[in-house]
Formats: structure tokens, C-alpha cells, sequence
């Protein structure tokens, strides 16, 4: 019989196996902050299992970090019963709904379809892919895309602070809390740019250098209105102008492909002008839960 409870940092250390590796060095801190969910599997006191969960409350969303069941203890119900424990304690911290997002080509990712099943889970979509892109000669056609009439790509660093408060205020809005430009670590200024229209900053695209040869873009939005008018290309074409300029030979990005949130033309421009170079591609499903 297992005993399943929420995990005491000083028993972190115990469990930490049990934890995706770049979760381990905070599984202390993750069990005493009240934004996540740390529960612990145990049979006869030992460690059997444990299950990470974040609270998003601006969207009254859970997501399950992580998800793990000692090989030894598996083919028992306990994968199911710590996603269930889960669930509960993100119910009573106000969340309407959970969510899980994991990659496809996993051994272990048909147990969890499984799991998921039992526990009353709607069927997992395609949520998302990743990919990284050697830039080479296929990539002068931004050479050929530029602007159209007031439109132009600023600087990242050159919005002054009253219009960057302005920015601020737009947060859902006319733009989405999970598309702010405020979230996460500085951005890679070379290659990041707001798009300016008839003198209003309508959108941005964010960067991140994350190796010497590696530059990830990250957020890519534009006022919803204005979106399929054909001025995100432009600005994207200017990031990759200045990351040849830069001499970075690889890109890498996320492309969402779920039903609900996908920009279809965005999507097809990768599919025709990103894809096709990929080094590597990762597809991402995800599954939800309403409570």
C-alpha cells in the first residue's frame, strides 16, 4: 500500500531522482512555495514516486511538471493515484483545470497516455513543435521583405520608460498575459525588435542567445487586428538580416499547433521557409483536464 503526501524539503533529497534533472537543485524551495504542488509517493517509507505541479493563477490553470513512478513500484495504480492527488490540490488552490504537455517518441509516453485515460483526461493533442535550423543561403529571401508605408522595426533598447509603462498597461488587453514582453530574462537586444505602425509599438519579437552559435526566438506577437496583414514577416526578416550579419549559424523556436491557439499563418510560413532546415524537430502533445 502506498502512502502519497505532500513532500517535506528536508526529505528532498530522497526524491530528487525522482525529479526531471533541472527541477532537482530547487525541489527544497519548490516544497515550501505555495504557488506549486510537491506530492510524494512512498511504500513502507520508501521513496516510490513523486508528482511536481505549478499553479498559473491569472489563467486558474495547473500544469503537472513532472510525473514520475520508481521502476519498481509501476503497473500499481500509483502513476494514476499521484496524478489524481495532484489534481486535488490544485482544485482547492483555485485552479478550473490541469493540463500536462509532454514530447512524443518516449518509451515511457504510451504509460501516460494510459494514466491520463484512467484518470478522465481528454485526448492528448498536438500542442506544440520545437526545432532547431541551420540559417544558410535558403534564408537571403529576407533580403527581398521589407516594411510597408509607416511601418518600422525599433530597437529593443530604445522605447523610453513612459512608453514601456504604456506597453505594461496593454497586458490583457490587446495582448495575451502568456505574449508579455516583460516576462522571463533580459532579451538578446541585437535581435530583438517592437514593430512600430503609424508611430505605435503594435508588437514585438523577443530573442534569447542561449550558446555562441544558437539564437532562440522566443515570443512573436502582433496586435490581433492586425494579424494576416503581413507585417509580422517583415519584422521577423529583420531578426534573421542581423542574425546573419551576427554570423550565428543556428535558430531555434516553438510553433503552436493546437487547435484553439495556433496562428495558421504563422504556422504555415515555418512549415514552408523553417522546417525544412531543421536539425532537429521535437513534436509536443498536450492533455487537459476541467474540474
Amino acid at each position: 500500500m502506498f502512502s502519497i503526501q505532500s513532500l517535506d524539503p528536508s526529505l528532498a533529497g530522497r526524491y530528487e531522482r525522482y525529479a526531471f534533472p533541472g527541477q532537482r537543485d530547487s525541489l527544497p524551495e519548490k516544497c515550501l512555495d505555495q504557488r506549486v504542488v510537491v506530492l510524494a509517493a512512498s511504500r513502507l517509507l520508501e521513496p516510490a514516486g513523486l508528482v511536481i505541479a505549478s499553479v498559473k493563477p491569472e489563467i486558474q490553470t495547473g500544469v503537472i511538471d513532472s510525473l514520475f513512478v520508481g521502476e519498481g513500484f509501476r503497473n500499481n495504480g500509483l502513476g494514476s493515484g499521484l496524478l489524481l492527488a495532484a489534481g486535488e490540490h490544485l482544485r482547492e488552490k483555485g485552479c478550473r483545470r490541469v493540463s500536462i504537455s509532454f514530447p512524443v517518441g518516449r518509451r515511457e509516453n504510451s504509460a501516460l497516455c494510459r494514466i491520463l485515460q484512467k484518470c478522465g483526461w481528454d485526448e492528448p493533442v498536438k500542442s506544440h513543435e520545437t526545432g532547431k535550423f541551420k540559417f544558410n543561403e535558403s534564408f537571403l529571401w529576407v533580403n527581398r521583405v521589407g516594411f510597408r508605408g509607416n511601418d518600422r522595426a525599433i530597437p529593443w533598447d530604445e522605447p523610453g520608460p513612459k512608453i514601456l509603462e504604456e506597453i505594461k498597461k496593454g497586458e490583457d488587453n490587446w495582448y495575451p498575459w502568456r505574449f508579455s514582453p516583460f516576462q522571463g530574462g533580459r532579451p538578446y537586444p541585437d535581435t530583438s525588435f517592437w514593430l512600430c505602425c503609424d508611430g505605435e509599438i503594435v508588437g514585438w519579437l523577443i530573442t534569447a542567445r542561449v550558446a555562441e552559435d544558437t539564437l532562440c526566438y522566443g515570443i512573436f506577437y502582433i496586435r490581433e487586428e492586425l494579424q494576416g496583414t503581413g507585417r509580422a514577416i517583415p519584422l521577423l526578416a529583420q531578426a534573421i538580416r542581423k542574425q546573419l550579419e551576427l554570423g550565428i549559424l543556428y535558430g531555434c523556436c516553438s510553433v503552436n499547433y493546437h487547435p484553439d491557439r495556433s496562428n495558421p499563418n504563422l504556422r504555415r510560413f515555418y512549415e514552408k521557409r523553417l522546417k525544412p532546415n531543421a536539425t532537429l524537430l521535437v513534436e509536443f502533445y498536450q492533455a487537459e483536464k476541467q474540474f
